[in-house]
């Protein structure tokens, strides 16, 4: 997940937007732009843009200034593929472009430092599930999420079937 005033680029008109912005409702994102399997650079469709919550944020800035503020489960392309920001280290190469390059290019982090509590976002895109933040070719963090907690509630059904079938009627509107 990023931090609200995360930008993210509105493929239609070329607009910096605010991903905050586009949560809220303040600005319609119908597309945004993406990282292929090529690191070539493509619009894609947004299907979802989500609040995360507050979270604990980490600031990455690379030698050529960029930065952007995440959690440490938030997913970054590197040379090595995918990693969670948690597992960067200093002197790292992630991908990064920008909108009217043709493909992602590297840059390296030279510092990753607590950035504190923050109100945290998401995207999901179609398709290749990545895109453009700040500049950085960041993942869809919460799918990864979503598995975890789908894990956890069939190991609860499995391993406590009657305290899972009692949450599940807990959790029902009219309890």
């Amino acid at each position: 997940c990023v931090v609200g005033s995360t930008r993210v680029i509105d493929a239609d008109t070329g607009a910096w937007v605010r991903i905050d912005d586009v949560v809220a409702g303040r600005h319609r994102l119908r597309r945004t732009f993406t990282c292929n399997d090529d690191l070539k650079i493509e619009a894609r469709r947004v299907v979802a843009a989500k609040a995360s919550g507050r979270k604990k944020t980490f600031r990455i800035t690379t030698a050529l200034g960029r930065q952007i503020e995440a959690t440490a489960e938030h997913p970054f392309l590197t040379v090595n593929g995918w990693k969670k920001l948690g597992d960067l280290g200093v002197d790292e190469m992630v991908a990064t472009a920008v909108a009217t390059d043709e493909k992602a290019n590297w840059d390296r982090i030279v510092s990753i430092e607590p950035a504190g509590m923050q109100e945290t976002y998401d995207l999901s895109i179609d398709g290749n599930h990545n895109f453009l933040a700040n500049d950085f070719v960041v993942h869809n963090s919460h799918a990864a999420s979503f598995a975890l907690i789908a894990y956890a509630t069939c190991w609860m059904r499995k391993h406590y079937l009657a305290e899972f079938t009692c949450s599940l009627l807990n959790s029902q509107p009219m309890g």
